[in-house]
C-alpha cells in the first residue's frame, strides 16, 4: 500500500480555504458599502484592541496630494478625552490619514476620512503610528458605538459611567 501525499494546501483543508476566501470577501464587500465600520464589529474590536481611545479632532488640513502615489490625505490632530481601554501608545497630533487603503491590489476608501470634523468625537482603536490606516481603526462614537464597546468591557464600565454620565449602561443582570 503507498502512502499519497497532499501536493496543493487546498487538498488538506478544502472547507478551511473557502471559509477563508468567503470571510475575505464579505470584508471586502463591507469596506466598500454604506457602513463599512457597523456597531457589529464592535465587540471583537474591543476583545482584541489594545487601545481603544475616545478623542475629539481638534484640527484638520485641507486635503493634500500624497507626492509618492496617486491618492490624497489630511492632517489630523486628537484630544483625548478618554483612554476606554488601555493607554495612549500611539501620536494624537499630526496623524496622517490617507484617502484609500491598499487591500492587495485595490485600494479601498478609508472611511475614517469621512469622520474627520473639527470637534467631532471618534474612537481609536489600536493603531501605533502617525498614520490612520487600518480599516475602522477609527470609528464614530456614536453613543451605540461607546455602550457596545463597555458592553463588551464589563470590568471598565462602572468606571466609563462615573466619567461620562451622558453613556448610558445597561442594567446589571
Amino acid at each position: 500500500m503507498a502512502l499519497v501525499g497532499c501536493r496543493k494546501v487546498n487538498q488538506i483543508a478544502p472547507d478551511a480555504i473557502r471559509d477563508e476566501q468567503t470571510i475575505e470577501r464579505t470584508a471586502l464587500a463591507r469596506m466598500n458599502g454604506p457602513e463599512p465600520c457597523p456597531d457589529r464589529i464592535l465587540p471583537r474590536r474591543a476583545r482584541d484592541s489594545k487601545d481603544i481611545l475616545l478623542v475629539e479632532t481638534t484640527r484638520l488640513s485641507s486635503l493634500h496630494l500624497d507626492p509618492y502615489g496617486d491618492g490624497q490625505y489630511r492632517i489630523a490632530s486628537f484630544r483625548l478625552v478618554k483612554a476606554i481601554k488601555g493607554s495612549v501608545g500611539r501620536p494624537l497630533a499630526n496623524v496622517r490619514v490617507d484617502q484609500g487603503i491598499w487591500q492587495g491590489s485595490a485600494q479601498i476608501h478609508n472611511s475614517a476620512i469621512d469622520l474627520l470634523r473639527p470637534g467631532q468625537r471618534l474612537l481609536l482603536v489600536s493603531g501605533y503610528n502617525d498614520s490612520i490606516d487600518e480599516f475602522c481603526e477609527v470609528l464614530a462614537a456614536s453613543p451605540s458605538a461607546i455602550q457596545t464597546i463597555i458592553d463588551n468591557l464589563p470590568q471598565l464600565g462602572p468606571a466609563i459611567a462615573k466619567e461620562h454620565p451622558e453613556i448610558q449602561l445597561p442594567p446589571p443582570q
